[in-house]
């Protein structure tokens, strides 16, 4: 694992339903993608912050990249989110964006 990965564990928490992870959302980016920069979650998504479009791409994209099912519980309308995986624990989630990345 490396050193960014290491960094994950203080933004990743556990509750009863799953994993809580924070993460930093850049809409209207050119290219999507997930990684980690000095210990936070960077997700970039294509579509803009309008109307919802940018948090359903985040669903979508964690979805598709990390095959985990995510939904925001706090943050809708900033780019600062925080998202509840459910059924996964804060290793499995660490795990899945480690390998996404590397």
């Amino acid at each position: 694992m490396n050193e960014q990965c290491k960094k994950l564990a203080r933004i990743v928490g556990e509750s009863e339903s799953g994993a809580i992870l924070e993460v930093i959302v850049q809409p209207g980016s050119k290219r999507e993608g997930i990684e980690v920069m000095d210990g936070e979650v960077i997700v970039r998504v294509r579509e803009p912050p309008s109307e919802g479009r940018a948090n359903d791409a985040l669903i979508r994209l964690f979805r598709k990249k990390l095959k985990l099912k995510a939904s925001i519980i706090a943050g809708a309308k900033s780019r600062k989110k925080k998202l509840l995986v459910g059924n996964a624990s804060p290793e499995q989630v660490i795990e899945a964006i480690c390998k996404t990345i590397t």
